[in-house]
């Protein structure tokens, strides 16, 4: 970072199945993401705008196929140098002055993880079917429980007390 100069710089990465096979183990088998940093430097603090965007493999959660899942994220992170180290927090990073570079691998992790949503399942065809696997879906569909659960009389003599 020492030998960059003050201004606005544009940095551009390629993440695929390597870079998760690298940095440790999540839920994504591959990927084709593309990583825009817009680094923003001056003397006493550096602003990164970083861009996320492509599609990654995942698990569906409702039939275990995978599949590939668009993903879109915009983040900051800010880069503060020091010459005292001090904690970090989730948005600034404290580096001391005479740092050359600065390994992003981790924060671009985190923030492709952050991107996922909580449920991953197939997208819905066009009529608005599940494109899950049919085999699986049907499967499924044997355990479903349609039946509400009988009530314990016991427990709903309890339940008055509750409502005084």
């Amino acid at each position: 970072m020492k030998g960059i100069k003050n201004g606005k710089h544009t940095f551009d990465f390629e993440v695929n199945k390597r870079f998760f096979e690298e940095t440790g183990g999540t839920e994504i088998s591959d990927a084709a993401l593309n990583v825009l940093v817009e680094l923003t430097k001056s003397t006493l603090i550096t602003v990164m705008n970083i861009n996320i965007s492509g599609t990654v493999s995942v698990k569906c959660d409702r039939c275990l196929d995978t599949f590939n899942l668009a993903l879109s994220g915009n983040y900051e992170l800010y880069v503060k140098f020091t010459e005292a180290e001090e904690d970090e927090d989730d948005k600034i990073i404290f580096v001391p002055n005479d740092t050359h570079e600065i390994d992003m691998s981790e924060y671009i992790r985190e923030f492709i993880i952050l991107s996922l949503p909580l449920q991953k399942v197939h997208p819905d065809d066009e009529e608005g079917y599940s494109t899950c696997n049919p085999e699986m879906l049907d499967l499924l569909e044997n355990f479903l429980v349609d039946e509400e659960p009988q009530s314990d009389p016991r427990w709903d003599e309890l339940k008055k007390f509750n409502k005084n």
